[in-house]
Order: C-alpha cells, then structure tokens, then sequence
C-alpha cells in the first residue's frame, strides 16, 4: 500500500488529507493527533476504543507487522528492542495510573504475502488496552493459542512470514496463535467487548468514536509530556 494512503502513516506524518480522525471530527483546522512519539514509534488513540485509554503503539515505518520489523529489533547496535522496551513499559504506567486499569497488549499481524490486510489496516498497530477483565482463561481453552515468550525478538521470530494473533496479559503471560492461516478481522477486539459486556460495539469502522480518541490523545498527550 502506498503510505500516501494509509491512515496511519497519514496520522504519524500529520497529513490532514488521509487522517481518518481528522476527517471524521471534519475539524476546519488539523491537530497532529501523536500522543507521544520516539525516533521509530508514535502512540496514536484507537478509533472505535473498547474503552477509555485503548490507544496503539504504531512503527512510524511503514510495515504490515511487528513481525516485519524482527530483523531490526535482533539487532543489538541499532537500539530498536530497547527503544520498544522503553516506550512500552512508560506507556503502560502512564495508562494504568491515567485509567486504573490493568493493561492488556495484542496484536494482529499481516503475513508477508500481504493477500489479507488483517483488520482492514496495512500498518503495524499494537493495541495497549485497559481493562478490569481477564480474557486468558477463555484464550488458553481456544486450540488456535500457545504461549510464548513476552519478549517482542522472541514471539515476532516465532510468528515468522505467517498472518498471526498476539496476545500478552498483564500479568506478563503471552500467547501466539499463528498455525491457522487466516483469523478473523478484529479477533481480539471481539473478545474484549464480550468480556466488558457482550453488547459493546467492537467494530471501529461502524463505530469509530472519534470524539472519544480526540480527548484520549489529549489526556495522553498531557499525562505523557
């Protein structure tokens, strides 16, 4: 996908003409919505949050995966692993003080052949979700699921060329699912809402609440400095 078209890329670039955000609000004027930002990744807020704080972890590199960018973070000299470390553990904190939630972690990763855009988004996004439930007992007894190791060089080897489901609990446990082939759109964010109360809507194109992710970015954005 060229990343003129992409809304991520668009966001992260602050480029009004292919930022869903921006277009929803249909604001007049146009606010770069980058929560916070580092020299390879942008915190940006969910459209469609399942709940407050549900925010995504994007690479500002345009790739389908986190699995896609395995290579750089195996590379000790370039600093990537420690740079992710970094920002994944502040933004856990600051998202657990801001909401008084425990975080959850997931991800829906593209395969390499790029015949399926998982979630209809050609661009890596790791959802950081706060949420007072516990999804693990019901992903353990799906067959689809294995744990792995939380470490990202670790579980993004694992998952390989392959379209795959990550997902890691804030208790640290970590499971990849990434033998199937193809998983529905969305998976995870279908699981949480049933989780925080079966009628939540889940699908944040019919529902993208972009009211909801503008005042999440400045929340964030402020808590984040």
């Amino acid at each position: 996908m060229d990343r003129d078209m992409c809304c991520l890329c668009s966001q992260i670039a602050g480029q009004k003409a292919g930022d869903l955000i921006s277009n929803l609000l249909c604001e007049e004027g146009y606010i770069r919505r980058v929560a916070f930002e580092t020299e390879n990744f942008a915190i940006v807020p969910s459209l469609g949050p399942i709940a407050p704080g549900h925010v995504l972890l994007c690479p500002k590199k345009h790739v389908s995966s986190f699995a896609r960018l395995a290579p750089e973070f195996g590379r000790a000299a370039s600093g990537m692993s420690a740079e992710w470390d970094w920002l994944s553990r502040r933004l856990a904190t600051t998202l657990e003080t801001l909401y008084s939630a425990p975080i959850h972690r997931f991800e829906h990763g593209s395969g390499a052949d790029g015949s399926h855009i998982a979630c209809t988004v050609d661009h890596a996004h790791f959802h950081f979700l706060p949420a007072r439930v516990d999804v693990l007992a019901e992903l353990l007894g799906d067959s689809i699921w294995e744990a792995t190791s939380s470490d990202i060089s670790s579980w993004t080897h694992a998952a390989g060329d392959q379209e795959y489901l990550y997902y890691e609990s804030y208790t640290g446990a970590a499971l990849l699912a990434a033998k199937q082939g193809r998983y529905k759109s969305q998976h995870m964010r279908q699981i949480f809402a049933r989780a925080l109360g079966g009628d939540l809507e889940w699908n944040w194109r019919t529902s993208p609440k972009p009211h909801i992710a503008d005042q999440m970015y400045r929340d964030i954005a402020q808590a984040m400095g």
